[in-house]
């Protein structure tokens, strides 16, 4: 359950994602908090009050990758991704826009 202040007074969201939650981020550039799901879904709350801005998925994932970690870069406005197959993705934060896919480099 996501509640921060204890003095909200409408109604808050009992369950966050549909599936477990892989990180929880703060963003110090924009002051929102982001969580990922392992089904790619990210969404964005307002830390103040609980209320969710929005939420979007990775729709280059499917049902059968999870993302295991995540991470913003040190300006804020990318959010990097990696799943269990060890694919990276690198997500524009400010437009929600997905996503370039890192390239593996073959040894």
């Amino acid at each position: 359950m996501f509640k921060i202040n204890p003095q909200i007074l409408y109604k808050t969201i009992e369950n966050t994602h549909r599936a477990p939650v892989v990180a929880v981020l703060y963003n110090r550039i924009f002051g929102n908090v982001v969580t990922i799901a392992e089904d790619s879904e990210c969404s964005i709350w307002r830390p103040a009050n609980g209320e969710q801005i929005f939420s979007f998925f990775d729709t280059e994932r499917n049902d059968e990758t999870h993302i295991t970690c995540a991470n913003f870069d040190d300006a804020g406005r990318r959010l990097m991704t990696g799943d269990h197959h060890g694919v990276v993705r690198v997500c524009n934060a400010v437009l929600s826009v997905s996503s370039n896919k890192l390239p593996v480099q073959k040894k």
